[in-house]
């Protein structure tokens, strides 16, 4: 094996040497790696070339340490990649929309026949998410919806109300004086 032998002037000096047992019909490397194959008349050689591998990976090629997230992702782009761009495209009135989500225990904050505050019952989650902090946190946000939509009620109901002494109550003119 030959090093720099296009960047060299006309001696060549070899890099490695290597003795095979038969005669050697055809050899190729491994890509990104520092084998070398080899197919002899007795069979086939695998040898180690330091120093001949790619030492940085092109991210455009097949990337041969992938993991099995990246070949998924990748899967993914491939497909997208072959769709036309005219036929993705976003609704615009889902943009402006915000998710909620279903309300948990929409009805536990209710009073019952006695009178009394129904007990709040959240559903459990994975991973952390049902530790005591977390619980008492979404039980908060659930008190804090509630209260937040008996105030709206409270506020729409005086609004109105307002709206119509003010209208009885006021000229054209009024809305000039300072």
């Amino acid at each position: 094996i030959w090093k720099d032998v296009f960047s060299q002037s006309e001696p060549y000096t070899p890099y490695l040497k290597y003795r095979l047992s038969g005669q050697l019909h055809k050899l190729q490397f491994c890509p990104f790696e520092d084998c070398l194959g080899l197919g002899h008349s007795n069979g086939f050689t695998s040898i180690v070339v330091p120093g001949a591998g790619e030492a940085n990976i092109d991210g455009l090629e097949v990337n041969p340490y992938q993991s099995k997230r990246q070949r998924q992702e990748w899967e993914v782009k491939a497909l997208l990649e072959k769709i036309p761009a005219d036929l993705i495209m976003l609704e615009p009135q889902n943009l402006t929309q915000v998710y909620t989500g279903p309300i948990e225990a929409e009805n536990n904050t209710q009073r019952n026949d006695k009178g009394k505050k129904k007990k709040i019952v959240l559903k459990m989650k994975k991973r952390g998410r049902s530790t005591p902090g977390k619980l008492a946190s979404r039980k908060q946000k659930i008190l804090d919806r509630r209260a937040r939509q008996l105030l709206k009620a409270k506020l729409r109901s005086t609004k109105a109300k307002g709206d119509q002494m003010k209208i009885e109550d006021k000229s054209i003119l009024d809305r000039f004086k300072s």
